[in-house]
């Protein structure tokens, strides 16, 4: 038999613990309200200032250029330096993987490759966030480095480049389009060359 005193004592300990988990409760109950309401807080916080608002558009533009060397321009359209932009420029099978800053305004990178004679095709890939938003692309150039070579040569670049990116050899729409783009770029800088190149004959 059970005396009453231990009956007691086990009554107390039962009561003791049911107001331990009901105190634990409480404050589970209670640390779940205060982080919701911080997390709103936060919202606001970052709702009303304006450094943290997300850039609609995205603050970097990108291009490649030849005058006598080339080079890979980087305009900054936004008014805070964009830091640690990585950039994977390929070239034949080579890739030159940088990571700069690129304070507001326009920034010249030279691009330091061999190129022979004839058409140099460019790849820029780049990766960089900015105000929490992360940005990534590509872009390609081409660059006919020596424009003396004959009208014949050219039209021959041409087609190898022109049956590189034929629409109809895309996987999906996606690469349909950006051949597409390029092809457009290829067909306006071979007229481009031609029209030179006839004017001086």
């Amino acid at each position: 038999m059970i005396s009453e005193e231990w009956m007691n004592l086990w009554m107390f300990l039962l009561i003791v613990l049911f107001f331990l988990i009901v105190i634990q409760g409480l404050r589970y109950l209670f640390l779940r309200i205060n982080l919701k309401r911080e997390k709103e807080e936060m919202k606001e916080r970052l709702k009303s200032d304006r450094r943290y608002n997300i850039f609609e558009k995205p603050p970097l533009k990108f291009d490649m250029i030849y005058d006598n060397n080339i080079f890979l321009e980087i305009e900054n359209e936004s008014d805070l330096t964009v830091k640690n932009l990585s950039i994977n420029l390929s070239f034949r099978e080579k890739t030159m993987p940088m990571i700069v800053d690129v304070p507001p305004g326009r920034m010249k990178i030279p691009v330091e490759i061999e190129t022979s004679s004839g058409g140099v095709e460019l790849n820029l890939s780049f990766n960089y966030v900015y105000r929490f938003q992360r940005f990534s692309g590509r872009i390609t150039r081409y660059f006919f480095i020596k424009e003396e070579k004959s009208i014949k040569e050219i039209k021959k670049e041409y087609r190898e480049l022109v049956k590189k990116y034929h629409p109809d050899l895309a996987k999906n729409e996606e690469e349909r389009k950006y051949f597409e783009s390029q092809l457009e770029k290829i067909n306006e800088k071979y007229s481009k060359i031609l029209k030179e190149k006839r004017s001086v004959l």
